[in-house]
């Protein structure tokens, strides 16, 4: 099946596979100066970038509310959600944080696999033999670039930024 490029504005489609347009990205890493790598993407490129971002964001959340459309191909937009400062979010409505969450990840995604800098903040210590990590008391290993976290923190809870531990079988 070939790739098909849908933005979601809010009115709940069910093959929509993106929360940003390429126009929307284009526009938004324009004030970065520092940015070298987005504007030489083609078009084609840009656009899996986004909807691959979109997914993989969802993937890792946990949101308030419920979808409005329930047969919509994304989780927003959304019934009982609220901004930051408690203002209910509209039934039609698509935060801005996630639209430049989709772009922040997006870009990030472009220059290569997604690395965040601050992904091991909180490591107190690292032991090789036999190996061992040990986090400062409360430490997160942050699955998601920082700059995405911050984005989409008032409205999702980043469920893969919970570290959880298997078993070790010692043979």
């Amino acid at each position: 099946m070939a790739f098909v490029f849908k933005v979601e504005d809010g009115t709940g489609y069910t093959d929509s596979n993106s929360l940003a347009s390429i126009e929307d990205a284009d526009d938004y890493l324009e004030l970065d100066i520092h940015e070298q790598t987005w504007p030489g993407l083609e078009d084609e490129v840009k656009e899996k970038l986004l909807a691959f971002a979109t997914r993989d964001l969802f993937q890792r959340l946990t949101l308030d509310g419920c979808k409005t459309i329930s047969d919509s191909a994304l989780p927003l937009p959304r019934t009982g959600m609220k901004h930051a400062n408690g203002v209910p979010v509209e039934v039609d409505e698509i935060p801005t944080s996630f639209v430049h969450a989709v772009i922040e990840y997006a870009r990030i995604l472009a220059k290569g696999p997604a690395r965040d800098p601050n992904a091991t903040q909180g490591l107190r210590r690292i032991e090789v033999d036999v190996i061992e990590l040990e986090f400062e008391p409360g430490a997160q290993i942050n699955s998601l670039p920082d700059v995405v976290s911050r984005l989409i923190r008032d409205y999702a809870i980043v469920t893969s930024d919970k570290p959880t531990f298997a078993k070790i079988k010692r043979s």
